[in-house]
């Protein structure tokens, strides 16, 4: 289990210098495609009439166009539609504690943000189950535990949500928005005011994944020590699988011990 886990972080880790260099690659093809286009416009009575930077744009392509398929999330233009109306799906109407507990979990005002959509979507249907909705919590924790491997190319030396940047806070929480309503589950957290749902989803999704790390870092490291004093005759160190359901339910087990989370 312990050799599986490991595997899981060294292929999660893989990702992202995968994604950071194909981040470097972009962003160094587009400074040269700004150059090109530079020193044609210096010298263009000096040329041929075929524009110097389309046939470097030409050489470029399969690189920037790769960029932009594995990075797309990070795209200006998708950022902009986002941004520029975030309200666009509808009013927000779901308050930041839409219990009547004063500083109330988030795992209940998640339960109560779930009913309220629930019944506005079906009117005069029965309450959501606690089953239910224990599935849609997880259901969330998992969309926003795919957002990860893009936070941390954008800001792979950022140790916590809090860290980033107004923009980057707001546009993450409006992509995660959209993916939850696109989702299966068609999930409506786009009603709730100030981002509240998606912003203390992506915050405990980060947490959750540096607390995952470095449980497994130490339990590798316990191993290690065990391995050289008894050559693995006890066998009981045991870790959570490094994966979006693993991560889903540390999340939601610690959604308890939440209340009005710094992710707002």
């Amino acid at each position: 289990m312990n050799n599986n886990n490991n595997s899981n972080i060294n292929v999660n880790k893989s990702i992202v210098r995968l994604l950071q260099e194909v981040c470097a690659i972009r962003n160094k093809t587009m400074q040269m495609n700004a150059r090109v286009r530079n020193l044609e416009a210096q010298f263009s009575q000096q040329f041929a009439p075929v524009g110097l930077s389309q046939m470097m744009l030409a050489a470029g392509s399969n690189t920037a166009t790769m960029a932009e398929s594995l990075l797309v999330v990070v795209d200006q233009q998708a950022r902009t539609r986002l941004m520029i109306a975030p309200n666009r799906r509808g009013p927000r109407e779901i308050a930041l504690n839409p219990t009547n507990v004063p500083h109330a979990g988030l795992r209940l005002r998640y339960d109560v943000m779930l009913q309220v959509s629930h019944g506005q979507k079906f009117p005069g249907s029965p309450p959501l189950a606690a089953g239910q909705l224990r599935t849609l919590r997880l259901a969330m924790h998992r969309e926003a535990s795919k957002l990860l491997p893009t936070f941390l190319v954008i800001a792979p030396q950022k140790t916590g949500w809090d860290q980033l940047d107004a923009e980057d806070q707001l546009f993450f929480a409006l992509l995660l928005e959209d993916k939850m309503f696109a989702s299966p589950h068609q999930l409506e957290i786009f009603r709730c005011q100030k981002q509240w749902c998606a912003r203390s989803l992506i915050y405990e999704a980060y947490k959750t994944y540096r607390s995952q790390l470095t449980r497994d870092e130490n339990a590798r490291r316990r191993e290690e020590e065990q391995e050289v004093v008894v050559r693995g005759k006890w066998g009981n160190t045991h870790t959570p699988a490094n994966d979006n359901n693993g991560s889903a339910n540390n999340a939601d087990d610690d959604d308890n011990e939440s209340t009005t989370s710094n992710a707002i």
